[in-house]
């Protein structure tokens, strides 16, 4: 990364917005749970995070965000069955927008009644496989920072 340029990530998450609250707790991020928001969070001095989750005001507002973005990131809980089920129309209103497009998976916090995951492997237009993160949320995000 380019000393003085900031980096802003865009995190969609599959997850409804009360799991996305409880995912983003441990690391001391508010995330207010309003469907159709999109709110920013200073990450470091270098990186801006960007949080949404799906919902028919976000999906408006994507050409006007998304194009803008370093990095668009589907985010979403491997062990619950909405939140996998919504991974495909994730990715494709992000990869409409942009082509440096991840995938983030958490398992935190722990479901009640977990499923096992069917998410499939994910190819960008190119057919290279999609960069897929799935440590804790601080650890990915510093290694999508990285140059």
């Amino acid at each position: 990364m380019e000393f003085g340029m900031e980096t802003h990530l865009f995190l969609l998450s599959t997850m409804s917005p009360q799991l996305t609250r409880a995912a983003l707790a441990p690391f001391d991020i508010d995330f207010q749970v309003r469907p159709g928001t999109i709110q920013k969070f200073e990450w470091d001095s270098q990186t801006m995070v960007w949080i949404a989750c799906q919902h028919p005001v976000v999906a408006a507002l994507a050409d006007s965000i998304l194009p803008y973005m370093d990095t668009c990131v589907c985010w979403y809980h491997d062990q619950c069955a909405l939140s996998c089920l919504r991974v495909h129309s994730c990715l494709d209103l992000l990869a409409k927008y942009h082509d440096k497009v991840a995938m983030m998976s958490t398992t935190c916090p722990p479901q009640h009644q977990p499923h096992t995951s069917k998410v499939r492997k994910y190819y960008n237009k190119h057919g290279f496989l999609r960069e897929f993160y799935s440590q804790s949320l601080r650890h990915n995000i510093e290694n999508m920072t990285k140059i």
